[in-house]
């Protein structure tokens, strides 16, 4: 068994993995960060 916020977040996670945008992009993040890549920073955004 496992608790609602456990199973909600399972939801999540299959639906994301699920996007093949989104998961090009998180890919495309990963390497970015493995090859040292600076990260930008939130507050530059807003």
């Amino acid at each position: 068994m496992m608790s609602m916020e456990q199973y909600e977040a399972m939801g999540e996670t299959m639906a994301i993995m699920a996007d093949k945008e989104m998961m090009k992009q998180m890919r495309a993040s990963i390497k970015e960060m493995q090859a040292g890549k600076s990260l930008v920073d939130l507050e530059d955004i807003f």
